[in-house]
């Protein structure tokens, strides 16, 4: 049985996120210089990749807010026969995978390395996509700093976190079914990522104008459009979801944007630069400002500003593509460290200090 400290804890996650780091840059300059991507060889360092990170998500115990709900469902959900999962719960997809995992590996442990290798596989393949246009390497410094914690805590969401960031792809390569039926699978994990379904026809609908002016409403009354996705969603009786998403607006603020301005303001400084060189990844902009309103929703819900993470999660794209896009090697260099030392601070403050996630201090059993 491993029983750490807090510094020791910290020590650990330093150790495993620089290992996965390093081999995600040799990973991708594997990946550069070969001619089949999808090659064998190619797969294994993919996995090697993020091992560490899979490997201490696997075998925690009481490591995570929700970590006994996690556990103690997955021997709940085993007397579930898939037809009883398909039809009666609000997650089907992540039923079955539990189902797996006692078929597999038979322990709670199994539950929590599929869902970790899973997240973080489809997270690193959708980095792939853009491997031409940015560093990996830096892009899983942010992930890691953002996301990991909340990986050990908010399970089933951030599986569909992972699929919804992939899913942006066909948002950039104009592919409106594959788009539709990857939320739809995403939504099988956690049904919050249906909200998302019109983010395709917003970015691509026809006339500049047109479509600047939706997005824009969408922005602006998200809180509202998310109340009536969710009045909705409430009469379809999905209990699980009204009992995680239900609404009080009595309440308000904007201390938030703290957390969001030290990116936002760099972002957007960099956004006319980095289009010039890769116009394509507009959306991804666009879609970066959704969390503006999404973290909003936070005062009236704290589950629902849980949506946010489906619009933040594209900063582990947009920081190093605004950083290589950048006009020469120092701005670069000081650009980067900035990042570097922000992103440090918000892992160490939010989860470290504040006890977010409660991750903090790691043990097994």
């Amino acid at each position: 049985m491993l029983n750490l400290n807090e510094s020791q804890t910290l020590i650990l996650y330093t150790i495993i996120f620089l290992l996965s780091i390093s081999i995600g840059s040799i990973y991708q300059k594997k990946i550069l210089k070969s001619s089949k991507v999808f090659s064998f060889s190619n797969r294994i360092a993919m996995i090697l990749v993020i091992f560490f990170p899979v490997l201490i998500a696997s075998i925690r115990y009481e490591v995570g807010t929700d970590f006994f709900n996690y556990y103690f469902y997955f021997f709940t959900i085993r007397n579930y026969s898939i037809f009883d999962i398909l039809f009666n719960e609000a997650d089907p997809l992540y039923g079955i995978l539990n189902k797996f995992a006692d078929l597999f590996f038979g322990d709670a442990w199994g539950i929590f390395f599929l869902s970790s290798f899973f997240t973080l596989f489809i997270t690193l393949k959708a980095l792939e996509h853009y491997r031409k246009v940015i560093s990996i390497s830096f892009a899983l410094l942010i992930y890691y700093c953002l996301f990991y914690g909340l990986t050990l805590n908010i399970v089933r969401q951030m599986i569909a976190v992972a699929i919804v960031f992939y899913c942006y792809i066909y948002i950039i390569e104009k592919q409106p079914f594959k788009y539709i039926i990857g939320l739809l699978i995403a939504s099988l994990f956690h049904i919050s990522s249906l909200f998302l379904l019109p983010l395709y026809f917003l970015k691509n609908s026809t006339g500049f104008k047109y479509k600047q002016i939706l997005f824009l409403m969408i922005i602006l009354t998200s809180p509202i459009y998310v109340y009536l996705v969710t009045i909705f969603m409430l009469n379809l009786e999905i209990s699980k979801f009204a009992t995680s998403y239900s609404f009080d607006f009595s309440t308000g603020g904007i201390g938030f944007l703290i957390w969001i301005l030290p990116t936002l303001i760099p972002i957007f400084i960099f956004k006319k630069r980095a289009l010039s060189i890769e116009p394509k990844y507009e959306p991804l902009f666009s879609i970066y400002l959704l969390q503006i309103p999404l973290s909003y929703l936070g005062y009236f819900s704290v589950h629902a500003s849980r949506m946010a993470y489906y619009s933040s999660i594209v900063e582990v794209v947009l920081i190093p593509l605004i950083i290589r896009c950048l006009p020469n090697r120092s701005n670069k260099i000081l650009v980067a460290v900035y990042f570097v030392f922000w992103y440090i601070f918000k892992f160490i403050f939010q989860f470290f200090i504040n006890g977010g996630a409660e991750i903090f201090p790691y043990k097994t059993q």
